[in-house]
């Protein structure tokens, strides 16, 4: 089986078996636009303007010179139809299925053609413009951190709040925490089934802070819960819904973490504090984070 790497060699293939148009037009969206599959169903040709694919106001798409040359111009309204009706999802999975096993094409699924499509964008953009593009649409400011933090009157609450800022943890190795796991300056994350176990060195305000409250509690099970049982990270995401509404700003752990996860990377620090060894940044923003 064989994996097509160009537009150019996918239409020779494909027009070497003698497959339609339509097959050609099915597999080279997918593959080379990264299109979903209830995305290709009703894509029209009114879409698509020189070689820009408009999907949203937001959302464009750079399509192939020879993949639009493949197109037939008619006065069809969609790109994939039958008898001037879009196809069905499971019609277009049906053809691709038959089509990979004609052309003997080792990627047959489409999240498949869609993986390879971001991971060749992932390799062609380089890590500064995915940083920006993670400032602008998943970070948060240093100035809307601080406002947010400012909001935060109770004292535990704070105390998760700063955790999270400093430490760059998840929710669920929050709750895992005990007073064991504070050792001097620093907090000792154990390891996880997704991150690796690691020491994290944390600011002498928020020892003393942890220090004190720790002392308090009458129950050892959690670092951050006064009772028995840990608190959950469902109880987190709640409390961080309460106070993005009285700040006006929404925070969540999950941004925290990625603000950290910047930060480290732009300061040049290894990411092993993080608890992972290799971070991927899509060029839509997202991250992809790998413990070995």
């Amino acid at each position: 089986m064989l994996e097509i790497t160009d537009c150019k060699s996918l239409i020779s293939r494909f027009q070497a078996a003698k497959l339609s148009t339509r097959s050609i037009l099915i597999y080279g969206f997918l593959r080379f636009c990264g299109l979903r599959i209830s995305e290709l169903a009703k894509i029209k040709l009114s879409q698509i303007n020189h070689e820009k694919l408009i999907l949203t106001d937001k959302k464009h798409i750079t399509v192939p010179p020879i993949l639009l040359s493949v197109i037939p111009k008619t006065n069809h309204e969609f790109i994939i139809e039958s008898n001037s009706k879009p196809l069905s999802i499971r019609r277009i999975q049906q053809i691709l299925k038959e089509t990979c096993k004609i052309a003997k094409i080792a990627e047959n699924n489409a999240r498949e053609l869609r993986a390879h499509y971001l991971k060749e964008q992932t390799a062609k953009n380089p890590l500064r413009p995915a940083l920006k593009s993670i400032r602008k649409k998943k970070e948060s400011t240093d100035q809307e951190i601080l406002t947010f933090g400012r909001s935060i009157t109770n004292k535990r609450d704070r105390l998760i709040f700063l955790i999270l800022k400093e430490t760059g943890c998840t929710p669920k190795e929050l709750t895992l925490l005990t007073r064991k796991n504070l050792i001097g300056s620093k907090i000792f994350f154990p390891k996880t089934t997704k991150l690796n176990e690691r020491y994290v060195a944390i600011s002498e305000s928020l020892y003393q802070l942890l220090k004190s409250y720790s002392t308090q509690k009458k129950s050892d099970n959690s670092l951050i819960s006064s009772r028995e049982t840990p608190m959950s990270t469902r109880r987190i995401s709640q409390l961080f819904s309460f106070y993005s509404k009285r700040s006006g700003i929404s925070i969540s752990p999950r941004l925290l973490r990625n603000h950290v996860i910047r930060k480290t990377i732009e300061e040049g620090r290894p990411l092993d504090c993080l608890g992972i060894r290799h971070i991927t940044i899509y060029s839509h923003g997202a991250l992809a984070c790998k413990r070995s």
